[in-house]
């Protein structure tokens, strides 16, 4: 009777930790999607400086009213970016070197990269 209840709970605390990877994965998938749709954005507010700019150029204009205002809206997103980034890496309990920029274990005290300690 021992060894069923033992694999009772072998069984639940695998199917528990299988539910909390796969809704981690669900988690990670949706934040991608974000990202994605934030570059977009960001590539499309690019995209109407420059056509912006090269009109100003076109008519011999030297107002450029609208660029603060893009700068703003692209620093508001490449904020959002680094955020769901952010979140991306506490799903994946990872962490960045603040040197090198390469991915590694949250509990890490050196990079394996670079060496730079934490």
């Amino acid at each position: 009777m021992e060894f069923l209840e033992t694999l009772k709970e072998k069984i639940t605390t695998t199917a528990r930790g299988a539910r909390e990877k796969g809704e981690a994965i669900v988690e990670i998938t949706k934040l991608r999607a974000a990202i994605n749709e934030k570059e977009s954005e960001i590539n499309k507010t690019l995209r109407m400086m420059g056509e912006t700019l090269y009109e100003a150029y076109k008519t011999g204009e030297e107002t450029y009213a609208s660029i603060p205002e893009s700068c703003a809206a692209l620093d508001d997103l490449y904020a959002e970016i680094a955020e769901l980034s952010a979140r991306i890496k506490a799903l994946r309990n990872v962490k960045e070197c603040p040197v090198c920029k390469k991915e590694m274990d949250k509990d890490a005290v050196f990079c394996s990269t670079c060496g730079a300690k934490f």
